[in-house]
């Protein structure tokens, strides 16, 4: 079953996505290049109006994507 996730500190503050409920970190293209933000939850949980419960995953730390995610440390120019 899929969960609301919402991230929480850090650069990505407030943005949501779907998720497995077994899913406990999430790796988010960082605005630094060639990095990585790295989120995690312990399971803390937040109330939303409109989407309900959602799982809260704080901003832990950054990494570099290299080499789990080779395509983030060279972007490709796509054209318009």
């Amino acid at each position: 079953m899929a969960d609301v996730i919402v991230l929480r500190d850090g650069p990505h503050d407030g943005r949501t996505a779907p998720a497995r409920d077994e899913v406990t970190r999430v790796f988010v293209p960082s605005e630094a290049p060639g990095m990585l933000d790295v989120y995690e939850t312990d399971g803390e949980q937040e109330e939303h109006p409109d989407e309900g419960v959602r799982t809260v995953f704080r901003f832990v730390e950054m990494i570099p994507a290299d080499p789990r995610f080779p395509e983030i440390l060279h972007p490709i120019d796509l054209p318009d």
